[in-house]
């Protein structure tokens, strides 16, 4: 049975090409047959609302029985993080994956559909590694908002990067290297 790894995409468009599709186009290329990635289409990217995302995202980790890889990307990471700061969880995750994701509330951007409550990292702490990974050259989400995060998950691992843009598409080494560190962890 294979490794089970859940991508949730950016807003916008998601065509070929377009929004995160070149990152998870290279994770599909990179990780070994051993993974299985699972990238659903979330209800109208180019018009999000949280309600609609959180109700599909409920509805992939239901068909996941086993340990489970969570990976988002710019706001698939913010729901992944209020999806799970809010709904009690009881399967296995075995990392949490947040890449050039806004940080909705204070200090970062404010729309109350989004906006964490305060301490809301106290309700991830069953999740045994944090990863946040963030480039200086984002030109949609100010890098000051992976410290945002880094503040809430102190436990975390911080990369930080210079030219990578937001979307993280050219060959992206030390997401694939950190997601099999985990195997390494589990086999300790």
């Amino acid at each position: 049975m294979g490794k089970h790894v859940l991508f949730i995409h950016s807003a916008g468009p998601q065509g070929p090409g377009q929004g995160s599709d070149k990152l998870i186009k290279y994770l599909q290329r990179t990780l070994d047959r051993s993974y299985s990635i699972m990238c659903p289409v979330m209800p109208e990217p180019e018009h999000p609302a949280y309600g609609t995302w959180k109700k599909k995202l409920g509805h992939q980790l239901d068909l996941i029985d086993d340990e489970v890889v969570l990976i988002g990307h710019s706001l698939g990471g913010s729901v992944l993080v209020k999806y799970f700061s809010e709904i009690p969880y009881q399967k296995p995750i075995a990392g949490l994956f947040i890449i050039a994701s806004p940080f909705w509330g204070d200090g970062g951007w404010e729309l109350d559909e989004y906006n964490l409550k305060p301490h809301f990292s106290k309700n991830l702490s069953f999740i045994p590694k944090v990863f946040l990974y963030h480039s200086r050259d984002d030109k949609w989400v100010p890098f000051h908002h992976q410290s945002l995060y880094a503040g809430q998950f102190p436990q975390a691992t911080v990369r930080k990067f210079d030219n990578y843009g937001h979307g993280f598409e050219h060959p992206f080494p030390e997401l694939v290297n950190d997601i099999k560190s985990l195997e390494s962890e589990s086999n300790k």
